[in-house]
């Protein structure tokens, strides 16, 4: 099922949450919602890693929009179309609540959804150990948590299940907090005992035993002051242009001397980083069509962010207002639904060679 590149879902991930976050519009954010959940749908048959079912996305999916929406509500009191009033003695909250403060945290609510199934979709379609193997060598320590995190999850998920359903055999009903020690304690012994065969198997494979000399020492401290200067720099650039643009060019000389310094001394952190080298899998044409597309799709959204930031933004205040929707800028959007299409197929052609070889 997972026949695309990690590179190749990494470039459509970024595409899908590039145009979720940037595109602050109703209409387009639920066509990236629905495009995104059309490929969570399409990767989640084979994989071992969901954690949420697509009820479960819904209620969750619910829940967000309407947690976002009510609090928006509740503290921004601009634009002219007043729903209902709450007394103006409660502090922070009252005041008018307005049509055009529920449209606007209900945009706000559909772009971290939309971001939240973007994420899901990659995290079904890729391996974390996969994932791990492309990652520069300065994020090996943190790609590696982020590993072990993304396997023990839905590991604690199914545990919680076969716990759930064991008690039920024996007649056990939890209707309070009273009732739930019987589920949470064989979960925390179960998830200690995994914690501490990880921890066993990592410390014979030698992870975090090697002594460090006086002059390794030492040079992580160089280069942990050259990062500290560098991320200094950086700030210190963009400071100088927010606080007088007129000094364009050595705010960005001081920002572009210190953002390439900074990127040499990440890299030159993660040439020690030795890991284990396996064959990595093979790009292939799907994987650079799906890139291309990926690449398209950037490319589109910059520019129409570029010439209308107004139909891609839409701005409910201070009247609510029809968002705008550019045909071609929805067209665009489809794309993302490209590689459902395509591992449909695919599924498609592995049944037809199964059927053929029985």
């Amino acid at each position: 099922m997972k026949w695309l590149h990690p590179g190749a879902w990494a470039a459509w991930a970024v595409a899908a949450g590039v145009a979720a976050l940037l595109l602050r519009n109703p209409l387009y954010l639920v066509l990236i919602a629905l495009a995104a959940g059309l490929v969570w749908a399409a990767q989640r048959q084979g994989s071992q890693r969901t954690l949420l079912s697509g009820r479960g996305l819904a209620r969750l999916g619910a829940t967000i929009l309407v947690f976002s929406t009510g609090l928006n509500m509740l503290f921004s009191h601009s634009g002219y179309t007043a729903l209902w009033r709450l007394p103006p003695t409660l502090p922070y909250i009252g005041g008018p609540v307005t049509l055009e403060a529920a449209l606007y945290g209900l945009t706000t609510g559909l772009s971290i959804l939309a971001v939240l199934i973007v994420v899901m979709a990659f995290n079904a379609a890729v391996e974390p150990a996969e994932l791990l193997r492309y990652l520069p060598g300065f994020l090996n320590s943190a790609g590696l948590v982020a590993t072990i995190a993304l396997t023990f999850a839905p590991q604690t998920q199914r545990a919680l299940s076969e716990i759930r359903e064991a008690q039920q055999v024996r007649g056990h009903r939890p209707r309070g907090l009273r009732d739930l020690p019987p589920l949470v304690v064989p979960l925390i012994t179960s998830g200690l005992e995994n914690a501490v065969g990880l921890a066993e198997a990592m410390a014979a494979r030698g992870f975090g035993q090697s002594a460090a000399s006086a002059s390794a020492t030492a040079q992580a401290l160089r280069i942990r002051a050259g990062l500290s200067l560098s991320l200094l720099g950086l700030l210190a650039g963009m400071f100088l242009y927010g606080f007088d643009p007129s000094r364009l060019v050595p705010a960005v000389g001081l920002s572009a001397i210190s953002g390439l310094a900074l990127l040499g001394l990440l890299w030159w952190s993660g040439r020690g980083n030795r890991r284990s080298r396996y064959r990595n899998r093979p790009w292939r044409r799907e994987d650079t069509f799906v890139a291309g597309l990926s690449g398209v799709l950037l490319i589109g959204l910059v520019a129409a962010y570029w010439m209308d930031p107004v139909q891609a933004v839409y701005d409910p205040y201070p009247r609510v207002t029809p968002p705008p929707f550019m045909p071609a800028l929805g067209a665009m959007l489809l794309l993302l639904t490209v590689p459902a299409w395509m591992v449909a197929y695919s599924s498609r052609n592995e049944e037809r060679g199964d059927k053929v070889g029985e």
